[in-house]
């Protein structure tokens, strides 16, 4: 069955993971990631969003040794990422309240996965000024634990675009 609006959705995402490492010759599968892949991976995922909200909870902006506007641009940084977090939570009931998961869903929490790292790292680098030592490693810990989970699940990723763009090519025989 051909789908004309996979296309711009495949075309953005390779576009996006063209700098992973993860490539496309270690994932060398056909068809699109099953149901139990996908929430098997998910439940490391998961895992990593907790991680980070459980480390930014602690974070008091009040006690790091910044300026007022420093403090606030931190705040507002923490705050887009953590809405980010909340629409992800979102894309990941609908994938695991569907049967087939949507390709969109899991490139939105592959995305997520990127956000955490790079937040929880960024913020690291400031905490170095918080009472708090033990902050920046958790942190950077945080990063780390996100980057791995990504490694991970960028193979899902790869799948479904692999899967997408072999339908693609059907679709493009079949009209020929």
């Amino acid at each position: 069955m051909c789908h004309s609006h996979i296309a711009p959705v495949l075309g953005a995402a390779l576009v996006f993971l063209s700098g992973v490492a993860v490539g496309r010759q270690a994932v060398a599968q056909t068809g699109y990631p099953t149901k139990e892949e996908v929430t098997a991976a998910l439940k490391d995922v998961g895992y990593g969003i907790r991680r980070f909200e459980e480390v930014t909870d602690r974070i008091n902006f009040s006690r790091w040794n910044l300026s007022y506007h420093e403090n606030e641009v931190l705040e507002k940084y923490l705050k887009t990422a953590r809405e980010e977090l909340r629409a992800t939570k979102t894309a990941i009931a609908r994938i695991e309240n569907s049967q087939e998961p949507s390709t969109l869903d899991v490139f939105r929490v592959f995305d997520s996965l990127y956000t955490i790292s790079m937040t929880a790292d960024g913020l690291a680098k400031y905490s170095s000024s918080s009472k708090d030592s033990g902050l920046a490693i958790e942190l950077l810990e945080s990063s780390t634990t996100a980057n791995n989970i990504r490694a991970s699940f960028g193979k899902l990723v790869w799948k479904s675009l692999d899967a997408q763009e072999a339908e693609i090519k059907a679709c493009r025989s079949q009209a020929r």
